[in-house]
């Protein structure tokens, strides 16, 4: 779940202030900034729990043993 929990951060936090995507950096304060990533943080582990509770992997983890073997 390490790896799928660590793209997807990567991916919305990415999307939200790189200048390619939604360039909110600046533009809003550091509090804010912090409240979004602490509520991203959540929604992965509440999402990490609900996925690991129907399987062993996460999807990424998943993916990469289908491709590998």
């Amino acid at each position: 779940m390490a790896m799928s929990n660590y793209l997807a951060q990567s991916l919305v936090m990415t999307m939200l202030f790189y200048p390619y995507a939604g360039n909110q950096y600046g533009k809003w304060g550091a509090a804010l900034a912090l409240l979004v990533a602490l509520a991203v943080g959540l929604i992965q582990v509440l999402l990490s729990w609900v996925w690991l509770g129907r399987s062993k992997r996460g999807p990424m983890e998943a993916l990469v043993r289908k491709l590998v073997y």
